[in-house]
């Protein structure tokens, strides 16, 4: 048997591999080196997962690559390091670690049923806008910031260990009355920053809980939503259970506008326009009207219709109160506001298909709210306590009753709505333009 001595063939150690076309000890595999300088490879292509485990199939014996005759074989051309995936392809990278992390996944759904929690006290599924209405809680004050993320999170866990519908969890449906039971309690009870404080914020919160699922299950086949009166109604239990309380005293009646102080109805264009953010701001019980101006912002992320109602509904509120000659200060606090903010936010395309009536009573139910607020607050100012968003309730359970009865108002069932955007089908640029709702969107023929 001659074996021919390959003298000619010059083999750098970069390109040494073996049979199954591995290398060994070199930083570059012959698989990633292009087709074109691998004859033997033209006409197979293994898979990925075939990489380093099928041989490669053999040059015939009579081929010129085994010929001692045969001119020099070319080196493939050199090729850089193969640098790792983190490197390469960082977007790659962070994709495959999400999709194998599932704690890292369940971590980020649990922020973001928080932040939409914050939102769905304006009727906003939005993350983004629950960290717009974050950021105007701290702007007020961390205390009551810090009040409202205690009593969301408490919120939310009590809904789960009792194992309700994940989806209405993720959606911060059984977070938003939290947030105000938190807000509130941390703006109207002292002292401040103690442990005993958090306690009774943690447990109302979970009180609230326990009082928005029995009226689901009471308002549910009516097709109603419970609104915030949980919040109303456990706020109003605690605060009036404080009265004769060694730990807590209610900080409610130096914050109390007495009816019988002098009404001066003097107010200029920007007292005005400062009054309707504040209004807008003391939803979350924030009388800044830098909090009112970033709630507003954050709603308009999720709608651009319900920021405009919302505006419509505190500037009602406001002219309610001048109409009746109640004190300047209350309106300049913005408590004639944020009662007629949710109102109007809720008939004007949220609980119902916008329309023109639908527009006009969605006017009207902010008047309505800011009535409502001015009976609520003189009955509640007996005990000592605020009246919370009774009057908001009340008020927009009225026009809720009217479904069905009233031809002109087209109610959307709970389990569909979105937005007022969403309800109309609207998309795109009449989204973030309603009036164009009106254009044809195919032209007319001729």
């Amino acid at each position: 048997i001659s074996v021919p001595i390959l003298s000619n063939i010059s083999i750098k150690p970069s390109t040494m591999t073996s049979t199954d076309g591995d290398s060994y000890g070199h930083p570059f595999s012959p698989s990633m080196i292009p087709l074109t300088h691998h004859p033997q490879r033209q006409s197979e292509v293994r898979a990925p997962e075939a990489w380093g485990g099928a041989s490669s199939p053999a040059a015939p014996s009579g081929s010129p690559s085994s010929s001692s005759s045969s001119p020099p074989s070319q080196d493939p051309a050199p090729m850089p390091r193969r640098r790792s995936r983190a490197l390469t392809s960082p977007l790659k990278t962070i994709q495959r670690v999400w999709a194998d992390s599932k704690r890292l996944r369940s971590f980020v759904v649990c922020i973001q049923a928080l932040l939409r929690g914050l939102g769905q006290v304006v009727f906003t599924n939005n993350a983004l806008s629950g960290t717009c209405i974050l950021v105007a809680l701290f702007v007020q004050e961390p205390f009551v910031a810090t009040g409202a993320i205690v009593a969301l999170a408490t919120n939310t866990l009590t809904a789960y260990l009792l194992g309700m519908p994940k989806g209405m969890i993720t959606d911060g449906l059984f977070g938003y009355n939290g947030v105000l039971v938190g807000a509130a309690l941390a703006t109207f009870i002292v002292p401040h920053w103690q442990f005993t404080t958090y306690f009774a914020i943690m447990f109302s919160a979970m009180v609230a809980t326990f009082i928005h699922i029995a009226m689901g299950t009471f308002l549910g086949p009516y097709g109603l939503p419970v609104l915030t009166m949980p919040f109303n109604l456990s706020v109003a239990i605690f605060l009036y259970g404080c009265m004769d309380s060694e730990y807590f005293w209610v900080e409610f009646k130096g914050r109390l506008i007495d009816p019988r102080a002098p009404h001066i109805i003097e107010f200029r264009l920007l007292d005005i326009i400062l009054a309707t953010f504040r209004g807008i701001g003391q939803v979350y019980l924030c009388d800044n009207y830098i909090s009112g101006v970033l709630i507003l912002f954050g709603i308009a992320i999720n709608s651009r219709i319900s920021a405009l109602f919302a505006y419509v509904g505190s500037l009602s509120g406001i002219i309610y109160a001048f109409a009746i000659g109640t004190s300047t200060n209350a309106v300049d606090l913005g408590l004639w506001g944020f009662n007629g903010v949710l109102a109007s936010m809720a008939i004007g395309g949220f609980f119902f298909r916008l329309n023109g009536p639908t527009a006009l009573l969605a006017v009207i139910a902010g008047f309505t709210a800011s009535m409502l607020y001015a009976m609520w607050r003189i009955f509640f100012s007996v005990w000592g306590i605020p009246s919370g968003t009774f009057a908001f309730c009340t008020g927009a359970y009225i026009f809720l009753f009217m479904k069905g009865s009233v031809p002109a108002l087209h109610a959307v069932p709970l389990a569909e709505i979105t937005t007022p955007e969403g309800n109309l089908g609207l998309s795109g640029i009449k989204s973030y333009f309603p009036f164009l709702a009106c254009l044809p969107s195919t032209p007319s023929p001729v």
